[in-house]
């Protein structure tokens, strides 16, 4: 129990961070774009990130090319990608109830494809979640305003789930055979630079995203640093280094305390409202936790 302890603390940290950063990424996205805004990030996470890469770590990305490459493209510019811009469109309430289900997702993938074990009452318990998710995910279509644009904001939003939970799984393979978080994270933003820039070129030309970096106001700048510094290396650092003491449902956990936080944040900062769709796909989803991780 006690050499976990250390990875619980980093993923309570990780919580408390990546539950602030959905509150930085609305608020910044209102100064910026959601691909040059992605881009600036990566820039300034592969500059800090390119000076920790040795010879050694050149050797192991050699040996692990296309899991790493793999890895860092799900992670990075598919995951994030569609999350900044799903964010756009939808609210931080549902994108924390969305989000909240990843841990069941990723712990059901983790049964598939490496094997770990888990009780019917889980299955049971995630199916229920599940329920609740879909609740949030078409609300915006099924309620009395029908906002197609909040709805396609929230497949988004699941599409960037899917491809985080798809990289955790090849992550926890990668760490378990000696490759360093700390490489890992920063090789990841390096690969995420090179394959976003172009994607972000053909929708944004070369002039307007510097014009948009060069007008940026301050506290746009320093919600693109925050995701840079402290949700992008800080974060996915200890996530990766938690990783490898813990399994993959117990750093699915921590995934429910995100959302405990994001949710907080959301009602105070942006003062975002609970509707009556809210309260039941979260109601149900809260039942399905409950089952699924009562032992």
């Amino acid at each position: 129990m006690k050499s976990k302890l250390p990875s619980y603390f980093y993923l309570l940290l990780v919580s408390l961070i990546w539950g602030y950063a959905a509150v930085v990424i609305k608020q910044t996205l209102f100064g910026i774009t959601p691909l040059i805004f992605l881009l600036y990030r990566f820039v300034i996470s592969s500059i800090l990130g390119i000076f920790s890469i040795s010879k050694k770590n050149l050797s192991i990305f050699k040996n692990y090319l296309p899991q790493i490459f793999l890895y860092s493209l799900l992670s990075t510019t598919v995951s994030l990608a569609l999350l900044f811009v799903g964010l756009q469109k939808t609210s931080v309430l549902t994108l924390s109830l969305i989000s909240v289900c990843s841990p069941l997702l990723l712990s059901l993938s983790a049964i598939v494809f490496l094997k770990e074990n888990e009780s019917k009452k889980f299955r049971i318990g995630s199916s229920i979640a599940f329920v609740g998710a879909l609740i949030a995910v078409i609300a915006p279509i099924i309620g009395p305003i029908n906002n197609l644009g909040q709805f396609g904001g929230n497949l988004l939003i699941v599409l960037s789930t899917l491809a985080d939970i798809a990289s955790l799984l090849i992550l926890k393979r990668l760490v378990q055979k000696g490759v360093p978080p700390l490489f890992l994270i920063n090789i990841s933003f390096i690969i995420g630079l090179i394959t976003l820039f172009p994607v972000t070129l053909y929708f944004h030309p070369l002039k307007e995203i510097f014009d948009q970096i060069r007008t940026l106001n301050l506290n746009y700048h320093l919600g693109v640093w925050y995701m840079a510094i402290f949700s992008g290396t800080i974060a996915y650092f200890l996530r990766a280094k938690a990783q490898k003491t813990l399994k993959v449902a117990e750093v699915g956990i921590f995934s429910h305390l995100q959302a405990v936080f994001s949710v907080a944040f959301a009602i105070l900062i942006l003062k975002e409202t609970i509707s009556s769709f809210f309260m039941i796909g979260a109601s149900i989803i809260i039942l399905g936790i409950v089952i699924a991780e009562t032992r």
